[in-house]
This record gives structure tokens, sequence and C-alpha cells, in this order.
């Protein structure tokens, strides 16, 4: 947490208490992309990064809005 926000919480709040999450890195073989389109793009582009490779397995996250 930056330095101003823990004096800030310090402040105004009482006894407050700081958790710390580690961040991990993925391991190597694992390949993590992020695309924004829009979604009359989201199935051709799925189409096209699935015939580019074979992979052994995929997950995919979308959003619409």
């Amino acid at each position: 947490m930056p330095p101003k926000i823990k004096t800030l919480a310090r402040q105004i709040l009482k006894d407050p208490v700081e958790i710390s999450i580690a961040m991990s890195k993925p391991p190597d073989k694992i390949l993590q992309q992020a695309y924004m389109v829009y979604d009359e793009q989201k199935i051709p582009l799925i189409q096209f990064l699935l015939k580019e490779k074979l992979y052994k397995g995929v997950l995919i996250f979308a959003a619409a809005r």
C-alpha cells in the first residue's frame, strides 16, 4: 500500500488492520493474453486464436457491457 494511503488510513480509521496478499506469477508454460474488442468481434477473435495453435487447454473470460 502506498505510504500516503497508509498514513491516511491511520488518521481516519480506528485500529485498522492491513491484510497482505502475495501476488504470484504464473508458470512460464502458461500464456495469458487480454484483448479489448467489441461484442461482435469476440467470436471471430476466439475462432482465429484457436485455429492458430493446438492448445491442451483454454480458459476464456468474457464480459458484456
